[in-house]
């Protein structure tokens, strides 16, 4: 049984412009798998589908078509909202109350006894790096701290999967560092994340496995050392000082210039070619003044499959 599955996902909406009749498609047939004990990275440009994919999960709202499950459940049963914990994109507090108040109050919602509720309340706390903050109004609370506190409203039932929708959105970043390390503890006890972001970088840094949504579409979902190698592998950036016309002939011979400078390029070849390639350019005139080496990166994958997509969608 998996975390999270969704077979053939679909989400129309009526458009509201005066085109009446027009439906939109905010999901295409979305396949995605999590398994247990996963970190999932859920990445899409805006308007990709990644928090309509996520309300149905949680039962927010339903598909048009499709099915989708949550620790084997169908997604909004009763019995899938007792195995996950939800941290929205945009969070709302009663921050007239504390915070030991206020996980009291979740503890009660969710059937938890007084005695449960007393020693959990401090643990998640504790968890999210709040303990001399439980006896705070939320109103007290940063931006930062109101976020760790929305995820420690998320473990209060000690549920075996969290599902954040943009985590850390808004926050600087020491707040995004806080909460990222916050996940990486998580993971480290066993808990299962589905978190959505924008910050390829925390994606790339925390996650185990990625998905990539565009248009509704699961383009691409894979292991982060998979997608990283489908880029390619480590490359030579070699600063080379060249007349135009020698710049010119490596262009047109294949060469991956990827900067310039008057006559300073800085010019991209496979660690395995890079010999020879850089003996043929001093060869021909050119000077080396600075090599570094270069690995492909999260987001050099993330550009690439969405041109792609898109690519894809014109032609087709």
């Amino acid at each position: 049984m998996e975390a999270i599955e969704t077979k053939g996902l679909r989400k129309l909406y009526r458009s509201t412009s005066r085109r009446l009749g027009k439906m939109i498609v905010a999901l295409h047939d979305l396949n995605l798998v999590v398994e247990k004990g996963h970190v999932f990275g859920f990445i899409g440009p805006n308007g990709a589908g990644k928090t309509t994919a996520i309300k149905i999960l949680v039962g927010l709202i339903s598909p048009t078509q499709g099915e989708a499950y949550v620790m084997g459940h169908p997604a909004g049963s009763v019995e899938s909202r007792k195995n996950f914990g939800y941290l929205s994109e945009v969070s709302l507090y009663y921050n007239f109350m504390t915070a030991n108040e206020l996980l009291h109050l979740y503890g009660r919602l969710f059937g938890m006894s007084k005695a449960d509720r007393l020693k959990r309340v401090p643990e998640v706390l504790e968890m999210v790096g709040l303990s001399d903050w439980g006896g705070s109004r939320l109103s007290e609370y940063s931006k930062g701290m109101q976020q760790r506190f929305g995820i420690a409203q998320s473990l209060i039932s000690n549920p075996p999967l969290l599902i954040l929708d943009e985590p850390t959105s808004g926050l600087d970043p020491m707040g995004q560092k806080e909460v990222k390390d916050i996940v990486v503890r998580l993971r480290e006890r066993g808990y299962t994340i589905f978190f959505s972001s924008h910050k390829l970088t925390e994606v790339e840094h925390i996650c185990d496995t990625i998905g990539i949504i565009n248009r509704g579409e699961m383009i691409r979902m894979d292991t982060l050392s998979k997608l990283l190698a489908s880029a390619g592998g480590e490359t030579i950036v070699a600063g080379v000082e060249m007349p135009e016309e020698l710049a010119n002939r490596l262009t047109s011979g294949g060469a991956d210039i990827i900067g310039e400078g008057g006559r300073i390029y800085r010019v991209s070849i496979p660690v395995e070619k890079a010999v020879t390639e850089l003996e043929s350019i001093q060869d021909a005139g050119g000077k080396i003044i600075s090599m570094d080496t270069r690995k492909p990166d999260l987001e050099e994958v993330f550009v690439k499959l969405i041109k792609q997509h898109e690519g894809g969608r014109t032609n087709g």
